[in-house]
């Protein structure tokens, strides 16, 4: 199974990018979606997490990657592979997600760094203007990007060095970015 993960700051085109994967056969499981869809039902305290996600605020790595670890178990049984929209978001968080992966036998077969300027992610998301799309919580998850995610490359070149990392300047146009993208994985054999 090919399992694909597109980090980068909000507004780089991650969900576009995981989006487009569909039609190579790989279910694009987004976190953030995840959490807003999360029901009533759920374990989870849906309006903790809405709160939480409105704000600007991150959910704990622990619920993350079982939610995205789940998806991706789900996932193989109708996908070829899944593309990841934004996780992991912390090394706890890839730490998880690597045990989860492994202990079903699958494992990254590429990590895809969309980079792109703050400035230009803060007009994108202005201008996307979804619910968690505020000034204060934009500022907050560019921060916690810089603090926390940002850290994840180093992280994987040492502890993780059979998963590749590309980068793609993520401020060139979608058609540029996704060519790129469809570029790495035919190098690496995956569609």
């Amino acid at each position: 199974m090919i399992i694909i993960a597109l980090i980068g700051l909000p507004g780089s085109g991650k969900t576009s990018q995981a989006m487009m994967l569909r039609k190579y056969g790989l279910k694009c499981i987004s976190t953030g979606q995840l959490l807003r869809d999360i029901s009533e039902e759920d374990v989870i305290d849906k309006s903790f997490v809405l709160e939480k996600l409105n704000s600007g605020n991150h959910i704990d790595p622990e619920i993350t990657s079982i939610l995205v670890g789940n998806e991706i178990i789900k996932a193989r049984n109708y996908y070829i592979g899944a593309s990841l929209d934004g996780s992991p978001r912390s090394v706890k968080e890839l730490d998880n997600l690597y045990k989860i992966l492994k202990k079903e036998g699958l494992k990254f077969s590429a990590i895809i760094h969309l980079d792109l300027p703050v400035d230009m992610a803060v007009e994108r998301l202005l201008i996307r203007a979804r619910d968690d799309d505020n000034i204060e919580a934009i500022q907050r998850r560019i921060i916690y990007y810089h603090e926390v995610t940002s850290y994840i490359f180093n992280y994987i070149l040492k502890k993780y060095p059979s998963i590749p990392i590309n980068m793609i300047k993520a401020d060139n146009s979608r058609t540029f970015v996704r060519n790129e993208i469809l570029t790495i994985l035919n190098n690496y054999g995956l569609i």
